[in-house]
């Protein structure tokens, strides 16, 4: 097969074909800088009004068309981050009721800056009404407060100091705030203390108020009341720390120690057994004082019992003497009672006879 020759081919070289030129070009909007926060919108609203002016005038952009592509194209770019991807559906809301240009951007700058003004009083009501959980550490406390302060300023508030350290002393026990007090006056002294040596060193006079200073609480500073009563609340949780790592020991050693207390308890039950039957036989047994064997109470015989059973043979037996049962007439107590009574002149009696 032959190929083609060069004069064919050098005709191809001669095709004439143009695009059809576009009608309008979408200007390019570096200058729209993004929207970070609701802080930020009015600034951001104020400054894209300015630029706006002089990038999406009629001057600027003679095609109304083109005009009005470039300003959705702005307002688009500037709402295309994070939470405020919603405002990109409400632009194409907007746009879609007919809204466009200077019109689509004072529309959504009004709705936007009444929500922020809601955000913004919300996150001020939030951050005032702080309140600690049950068994909440101090310094978890601390890190609340922190993080509301960083939504207020998100949301265009940002609370002054005394609202802060207002806050702060709210959320602390009286223990707590003590403690606070106490080490903030202890710094102070320390840094008054520090200045004057400095001062000293240098040659410089040392004023009175400055060797007697008093302790100021109004003009200390939250920065500085935070870091001491985070300090204290670190401590509290080190404590707690230890306290429960304390007692998992304890519990940890607790079968140990039972065991030891039960191999001596056992080892003690003999002797406590053998001292307290010693200790019950003056109540049931009668010994003489000449130290012979002792005898038992209710059968008057010495111990132990005879028989298999080691019964005592007055169980049962009634007495000649009082009628009474479980004891001998030798051993009665009513007879050793009348022995008593008549004593040593009825003996003389029985002489008389």
């Amino acid at each position: 097969m032959s190929s083609p020759s060069a004069s064919a081919l050098s005709g191809l070289g001669h095709f004439d074909y143009t695009l059809e030129e576009p009608k309008y070009i979408i200007p390019k909007v570096e200058w729209v800088t993004v929207i970070q926060n609701r802080a930020e919108m009015k600034t951001w609203a104020i400054a894209f009004s300015r630029n706006a002016k002089l990038h999406l005038s009629e001057k600027a952009i003679p095609d109304k068309e083109t005009r009005i592509t470039a300003w959705s194209a702005a307002l688009h770019t500037g709402a295309s981050k994070g939470k405020f991807h919603k405002m990109i559906h409400d632009l194409d809301k907007l746009e879609h009721k007919g809204l466009e240009g200077p019109e689509l951007f004072e529309k959504i700058k009004s709705k936007y800056g009444k929500e922020q003004a809601i955000e913004t009083q919300e996150e001020k009501e939030k951050f005032r009404a702080l309140e600690r959980r049950e068994d909440e550490a101090l310094i978890d406390a601390s890190n609340w407060i922190d993080g509301q302060i960083l939504s207020c300023e998100k949301a265009g508030y940002v609370p002054p100091e005394p609202e802060k350290k207002e806050v702060l002393e709210n959320l602390m026990t009286d223990d707590e705030f003590e403690g606070v007090i106490t080490t903030a006056a202890l710094a102070q002294i320390v840094i008054s203390a520090i200045k004057q040596k400095a001062a000293e060193a240098e040659g410089k006079p040392v004023s009175s108020e400055d060797e007697d200073s008093k302790f100021d609480y109004d003009n200390l500073s939250y920065a500085l009341l935070r870091k001491i009563a985070r300090n204290v609340g670190l401590m509290q949780k080190l404590h707690a720390i230890r306290r429960r790592k304390v007692r998992g020991r304890g519990r940890g050693r607790q079968p140990c120690e039972d065991r030891e207390v039960a191999n001596s308890t056992q080892d003690r039950k003999p002797q406590q057994s053998r001292s307290r039957s010693q200790s019950r036989q003056p109540e049931s047994h009668s010994e003489s004082s000449n130290g012979k064997a002792p005898r038992y109470k209710d059968c008057g015989y010495t111990l132990p019992h005879r028989g298999e059973d080691n019964k005592c043979p007055a169980v049962g037996a009634t007495c000649k003497e009082c009628g009474e049962k479980d004891h001998f007439a030798s051993v009665c107590p009513d007879k050793k009672k009348d022995g008593k009574k008549g004593g040593k002149g009825g003996k003389g009696q029985k002489k008389g006879f």
